[in-house]
């Protein structure tokens, strides 16, 4: 009796771990460029979120199906309309280019949370890409633009490019509500650990260097404020 209850015990708790390494992924709505209109700032790209989860389901607002990720490529079952959509810069972004009603449209999301190799991960290599320790768990950056008279509306993502060899990880900006000096971008589990960086701004069109930050012993969760220099 003793070991039934332990082996149960044991299965639970193994089943337990594994649903808990193998997190969805995130995608948000970045640009949009229809026939020529173009929505280049995050707040006017309305599309809903793109939800992939580990078990092959996705969601994009009330649509619902499955997906496939085979080429470079992602295969939305319901995507009727948009069809394929293609990975770009490492994963960190979908790009869906598809005519309609006469006009040829491009959308674009942007990486917001989780990481898309532990997707394409079999099942029993999860545990070991879950807890890569080169990995920075959280990345919160203020880019602070202050007593300069420079625009920053135009600003929707940052880019962080290393110094030298390295992944790039880009994530969603927006102005602090309270303070309209200063950007604000968070990366989580996207950045690793061990690098120089270089701040890009971006717009989805065009990009701008603002400065650096060191990351080379980085671990936990960072959050740095960082003199930005307006180059444009």
């Amino acid at each position: 009796m003793k070991n039934r209850v332990f082996i149960v015990l044991f299965f639970t708790a193994f089943c337990f771990v594994n649903v808990s390494l193998a997190a969805e992924v995130v995608y948000r709505c970045w640009s949009y460029n229809a026939g020529g209109f173009s929505s280049i700032r995050a707040m006017r790209c309305t599309n809903p979120a793109l939800t992939l989860f580990p078990s092959g389901q996705y969601q994009l607002g009330s649509e619902k199906g499955t997906y496939k990720i085979k080429n470079g490529k992602l295969i939305l079952s319901e995507s009727k309309i948009r069809g394929e959509g293609k990975f770009l810069e490492n994963d960190n972004q979908i790009q869906f280019e598809y005519d309609y009603k006469g006009a040829h449209h491009t959308l674009t999301y942007l990486l917001q949370r989780g990481s898309l190799s532990e997707l394409k991960e079999p099942s029993s290599n999860r545990e070991v890409a879950s807890i890569t320790p080169s990995y920075i768990t959280k990345v919160e950056l203020i880019l602070d633009f202050s007593g300069q008279t420079k625009s920053l509306g135009w600003i929707n993502a940052v880019k962080l490019v290393p110094q030298g060899e390295g992944d790039s990880a880009e994530s969603i900006a927006y102005q602090d509500n309270e303070d309209r000096s200063k950007i604000i971008s968070v990366f989580h589990e996207k950045v690793k650990s061990g690098a120089i960086y270089t701040i890009y701004v971006s717009s989805g069109f065009d990009t701008k260097a603002i400065g650096t930050i060191d990351l080379r012993d980085a671990k936990g969760t960072i959050k740095k404020v960082i003199p930005a220099r307006a180059s444009w």
